[in-house]
């Protein structure tokens, strides 16, 4: 079973020589990420991780978005029905807004995987980041969560963000549990 060649067209092979960064951004998306990573300590890890990303006007980006702002069925599913383009391109909106408390009243699904995805970021450092940042997600939940990686590509950004992170997360299901 390969289990790139089975997902036909929706996945794209990341090379980790690429410098090149595609997306707006920069941005990193932390999707269901556990409460106990504090914001100053994800930026410190990010920074860690992609030092050339973060030395850019603003560094990179970062936003918080939980399960029941996407995948719930009710209006609270703020991002579900939002093209990729126009969730990437609302948070970037809010470049230089003051982050105010990051949604702690959202509950993090420990049945979901948490996923990291990147937008403006070479796949290096989007390498970089996601192994420090998983790592800490692994010991903060006792290793009940490991996180998915992926990056903006082309084929993605008309697709709703719901469907993109139902597709991240089974994927990375999938991945997981080959063996």
């Amino acid at each position: 079973f390969d289990f790139l060649k089975n997902r036909e067209d929706d996945f794209v092979k990341l090379e980790s020589s690429d410098d090149s960064v595609f997306g707006p951004g920069p941005l990193l998306i932390l999707y269901n990420i556990p409460h106990g990573l504090l914001d100053d300590e994800l930026a410190d890890m990010i920074e860690d991780g992609a030092p050339i990303a973060s030395k850019g006007t603003g560094g990179i980006q970062f936003e918080r978005i939980f399960p029941a702002e996407v995948v719930n069925e009710d209006d609270a599913a703020i991002y579900g029905n939002m093209a990729v383009s126009e969730v990437l391109d609302s948070l970037l909106q809010k470049r230089g807004a003051e982050k105010g408390a990051y949604k702690n009243e959202c509950v993090v699904d420990e049945n979901a995987a948490p996923i990291l995805y990147f937008s403006g970021v070479s796949n290096k450092e989007m390498m970089q980041t996601y192994k420090i940042i998983a790592k800490e997600i692994f010991e903060e939940t006792q290793g009940k969560m490991n996180a998915a990686c992926a990056k903006v590509v082309g084929p993605a950004l008309n697709k709703s963000f719901k469907q993109l992170v139902t597709e991240i997360s089974g994927d990375h299901f999938d991945a997981m549990n080959r063996n």
